[in-house]
């Protein structure tokens, strides 16, 4: 299983942890640089991409967390 799999797997409980909060999975491959994981937390929509140590963020993924980020959602980069 790759680093960021099992990254993703753990992180998840944590998510589900939070109160007032509800998190979807994104798998959507034809969707390049659609975060992670989205989600709602207490109204305001949440955006994020987990990377491990060696993860990098790519332009793509860069550009839609401003573009979210822009629009009033909060966006993070979580390893």
């Amino acid at each position: 299983m790759k680093a960021e799999t099992k990254f993703t797997k753990s992180f998840k409980a944590k998510l589900d942890a939070i109160p007032d909060s509800v998190f979807i999975k994104i798998q959507m491959v034809a969707l390049r640089g659609i975060p992670d994981y989205i989600g709602v937390v207490r109204g305001r929509f949440v955006a994020l991409e987990l990377k491990t140590e060696t993860g990098k963020v790519d332009k793509l993924q860069d550009w839609w967390l401003g573009r979210l980020a822009g629009v009033g959602a909060y966006c993070a980069v979580v390893g």
